[in-house]
């Protein structure tokens, strides 16, 4: 668990329950083989934001260091 997620903790239970949830929601896919995780998954937050930034990662698929794609996959439940 990261930092940022560490001070999410200390929110009230509905504030860090939504931006878990929102979180989990953006997907951060590797360039090279399309290996994705969700932003919570790798330690980060993502709460109501917008744009498909890209950043640098270590893929846990191809095991290279490539860019990642961030965008947002909403869930249907």
């Amino acid at each position: 668990m990261g930092l940022t997620q560490r001070l999410v903790r200390l929110l009230p239970r509905r504030w860090a329950g939504a931006i878990e949830r929102e979180s989990r929601e953006w997907k951060i896919a590797c360039v090279r083989c399309g290996g994705e995780r969700s932003v919570w998954d790798t330690g980060g937050v993502r709460y109501r934001a917008s744009g498909e930034p890209r950043v640098p990662i270590r893929c846990r698929s191809c095991r290279t260091t490539s860019i990642g794609r961030i965008y947002r996959r909403r869930s249907d439940a």
